[in-house]
């Protein structure tokens, strides 16, 4: 612990002085300019593609193995693809879904590339990457339980339930999923 403290003071010391004496020119006079490292942009939004003609996937009227986050912000919910374990996102119709690339959180090796299909429509993330399907949820899922089927991650699942929804135990076939 005291090494760190000692390395720590150090390194403030030493930039402290190299702000005094104006970096490495050790005050000669001669103007430094700053050295500036340029940063990676972040990668674009990838949009989804439908493949094949549209269609509407019918839901499982059965409840998630996992609790489902809240719906999302400003009419789109994000899914994320982990490394380890599947996540849930609930959503309502007239939403739509972004998918974020998560497969390098939590100390793993590093972070993949997966490709992804929810429904109709397909993506290809790269690492820390994020992507949009552009149509409403309601357009390609119908209400129920999903599986984002994914190569490369583990893929979450979609709970697409309108917000006045109150979930109940599992249906019996031919009752719906919940009730107001």
């Amino acid at each position: 612990m005291r090494l760190v403290i000692r390395i720590a003071l150090f390194g403030t010391a030493m930039a402290a002085a190299a702000a005094t004496l104006g970096g490495c020119g050790g005050g000669s006079g001669e103007a430094t300019t700053p050295v500036h490292v340029p940063s990676l942009p972040p990668e674009p939004t990838a949009i989804a593609h439908r493949i094949g003609p549209p269609r509407i996937e019918p839901g499982d009227q059965a409840l998630p193995a996992s609790p489902c986050q809240a719906y999302g912000k400003n009419g789109t919910t994000t899914i994320y693809i982990y490394p380890d374990s599947p996540g849930c996102a609930r959503v309502a119709p007239g939403e739509r879904l972004r998918v974020a690339n998560d497969t390098g959180i939590g100390g793993f090796t590093g972070a993949v590339g997966v490709r992804v299909r929810v429904g109709d429509y397909e993506m290809w993330l790269g690492p820390h990457q994020e992507g949009l399907i552009p149509a409403p949820v309601q357009t390609y899922l119908g209400r129920g339980t999903h599986s984002a089927h994914t190569v490369g991650g583990i893929g979450p699942t979609v709970l697409l339930l309108p917000r006045v929804c109150a979930v109940r135990p599992p249906a019996k076939p031919g009752e719906e999923l919940c009730f107001r």
